[in-house]
Parts: C-alpha cells; sequence; structure tokens
C-alpha cells in the first residue's frame, strides 16, 4: 500500500502538467486509422485477472459504436488482445472520457487508480464510477443498445449531475489524492436501469457515491437524497428542484456548511458543531399557499433547511460511524487552527469514530418579493 500511495501522490500532483496535448503528441498516429476509446470498463476476473472492456463511441458518421471486452492477467495484455482483434484500427486511449469500475473490482479500487498513473495513454484527469451491484462489461458492451451506447449515456448523466446535483464528479485524480492524503475518497456511483425508452433495453442511471477506504476497499455508499449533500457539503449543491410537503417545488441556488471543532481540557477534538445554510428559489406553489404571508414563507424555509440539513447530517454521521474521512473533515480543521491541530494528543483517525455532532440549518427564499404582491389574473 505505501509503494501504491507513493505512486498515486507522485503523479496526481502533475496533473496539472498532463492533458490531451500532451498525450496526443506522445501517441500520434495517422488520424484515419485512430479509434478513439472513449469509455473503458475494469471487472475483477479469476486469479488476479481483469476483464477490460472497451467502447468507442459513434462517430459522425453514424456507425455501430466499436464495443469489445478481454479477459487477460493484465491490463496490458487484455489491451493488446483488443488491439488485435481491432485489425487496421489503432486504438486510442487518451480520449477516454469515463472509467466504470465493477463492484467486485472496487475492492480493490487503488489497483485500477495506479493503472491509470502509470499509462502512458489514460489520463488521471478521466471521471471514475463504480458499478453498483454489477460489472462494468455489462454496461460498457451492451447499454444503449444499436442506437446508442455507454459514451452517451454517461456523457449525459455527467452533464446532468453538475447542472442538477449531485454536483461533484470526482475523477481518478481526487479520488487518488484523497486515498493518500485522507486515507479514504469518494467516488461517483451508476448502476444498470431499463431503458425506458425501448422494451428490454439496458441503460445506466446515476447511483450516488461509492466510499472507498484504506487501499481503496469498498466500503459503502452515499445513496438517495444524501448524495445531493455531497454537492452542498462543498457549498456546490446544484440546481437540484426540491417539492416540499408545503406546497412549494424549490430549486437549490446556493449554500455552505460551516464547521467548529469542539475541544475538551486535554486538547481532543470530541465533536463538531456544524451550520448549514442554503439559498433556494420557488418555482412552483401550490394554489392553496399564499407565500406574501410571513408564516407561509417561515415553514417553506423551515422544511427546505430540515431536508437539507439531514443530507449534511447522515454523510457526516456516515463519516463517523466508518471512521472514514472521505469528506476531507481532517484537512480542513487543519486549516482552521494549524498550531491546535497539530497539538493532538490523538492521532485524527482515532478521535474520529467517537465524534459527536450538534447541527443547525436554515434555508432563505431569494425570490421572495415575486410573492408579495401577486398579480391579479382575475381582471
Amino acid at each position: 500500500m505505501r509503494r501504491i500511495s507513493a505512486v498515486l501522490l507522485v503523479l496526481s500532483l502533475f496533473l496539472p502538467l498532463s492533458g490531451c496535448t500532451l498525450s496526443v503528441y506522445n501517441n500520434y498516429r495517422e488520424l484515419e486509422r485512430l479509434q478513439v476509446i472513449e469509455t473503458v470498463g475494469f471487472d475483477a476476473a479469476e486469479d488476479g485477472g481483469v476483464a477490460l472492456s472497451i467502447s468507442a463511441g459513434r462517430d459522425a458518421s453514424g456507425r455501430e459504436p466499436v464495443r469489445a471486452s478481454a479477459t487477460a492477467r493484465s491490463v496490458t495484455e487484455a489491451m493488446q488482445e483488443l488491439q488485435d482483434l481491432s485489425r487496421s484500427d489503432e486504438l486510442f486511449f487518451s480520449g477516454t472520457g469515463c472509467i466504470l469500475i465493477g463492484e467486485a473490482a472496487a475492492s480493490e479500487t487503488a489497483r485500477w487508480l495506479e493503472l491509470v498513473a502509470r499509462s502512458d495513454s489514460l489520463r488521471l484527469d478521466t471521471p471514475i464510477f463504480a458499478v453498483r451491484s454489477g460489472e462494468a462489461a455489462k454496461l460498457v458492451t451492451e447499454a444503449g443498445g444499436e442506437e446508442g451506447d455507454i459514451t452517451q449515456i454517461m456523457q449525459a448523466l455527467i452533464s446532468f449531475a453538475e447542472k442538477n446535483g449531485p454536483a461533484r464528479i470526482y475523477t481518478c485524480a481526487e479520488a487518488a489524492r484523497s486515498l493518500v492524503e485522507n486515507g479514504a475518497a469518494l467516488i461517483g456511483s451508476v448502476r444498470e436501469a431499463e431503458d425506458a425508452s425501448k422494451e428490454g433495453g439496458l441503460t445506466a442511471e446515476l447511483d450516488g457515491y461509492a466510499i472507498l477506504g484504506s487501499g481503496g476497499r469498498l466500503m459503502g455508499c452515499i445513496e438517495g437524497e444524501d448524495a445531493l449533500g455531497v454537492g452542498l457539503f462543498y457549498g456546490e449543491p446544484g440546481r437540484a428542484a426540491l417539492t416540499l410537503e408545503s406546497g412549494v417545488t424549490a430549486e437549490l441556488a446556493g449554500g455552505s456548511v460551516g464547521l467548529a471543532p469542539v475541544w475538551d481540557e486535554a486538547g481532543n477534538i470530541t465533536g463538531l458543531s456544524v451550520e448549514v445554510s442554503v439559498d433556494a428559489i420557488v418555482m412552483e406553489v401550490a394554489p392553496s399557499l399564499d407565500l406574501s404571508a410571513e408564516a407561509a414563507r417561515a415553514r417553506v424555509e423551515d422544511e427546505l433547511a430540515e431536508r437539507c440539513g439531514a443530507w449534511i447530517y447522515n454523510i457526516l454521521d456516515k463519516s463517523i460511524s466508518l471512521g472514514l474521512d472521505f469528506l476531507g473533515l481532517g484537512q480542513r480543521l487543519e486549516r482552521g487552527d494549524p498550531d491546535r491541530w497539530h497539538a493532538l494528543p490523538e492521532p485524527w483517525p482515532e478521535q474520529l469514530p467517537e465524534l459527536e455532532l450538534e447541527l443547525r440549518s436554515s434555508a432563505k427564499i431569494l425570490n421572495v418579493r415575486e410573492f408579495s404582491d401577486a398579480p391579479d389574473w382575475g381582471g
């Protein structure tokens, strides 16, 4: 693990110096012979082997996307087998826009991150997702059917997530860096789903985040609405639309999470005081609700605050219960008071599982003036 950590840390630090331009010049081929691999899947095989799956996506001519898989003792060997199958086309991996790892393979995510870090073709800035309760190969080679492909599906999911939440999309570099610095990390998670547009069709759906522990081992997940709390924790909640019991549909417009450590007399951290604040814009209002009334607005804001506060509480509670700092809490607390942090009598990993949480949340409707003087549509 020490060797893996060293490799991932050093190479992740060089991420700003890498990218498509360097990769293209290092891997120059005749353009008409290039087959750009846009999605790659890793699955665990017997005896420590690997099942590598690839999708080239659909080109401008509308040809069927190239999809294939190979099982071998190593990724390099599997790549060579796939290259042999492609005949005259040169497989070009530097254009890969997404990496999927099957759930079994996610038990050793550090292996795949190290492989990407060492590769002269795959890139560290590539988004990475775990396939929950499934294999990457099935999605890579079958999703989308004859009219689509996994590349189109993942591009749409990533675009939707960045705009509407959960807003954070983790790359290989970010996961590697967090594993080295925090001993834990998050990566996106997807699952197999039925394509509603065609009977029996296969597609992928966002499914929150996978939690990685020591060595990149899959330790749990953040699912459902709690996944929106990850973006909110970092001040990037996206524009998720929430339908509230009070009769309002509100769209998130911003937010923040403040952390303050609770210290004991010995200088240990015994708890966290958490302040959650969110801003939202009302999109729809039930006919029976009068938002021009202060009491009605207060009920809406209280409900919104409680709902968003629950996301943050749940993900912090999961971090504490697992003893895994996948949110980078330690780094954040260290920046707040470096001297006191470095004087901790006990290591942070030993204090994390014992923390108690105290959370307060608030919400503000930004466009309340639009409802203070509602127009009289009756004429």
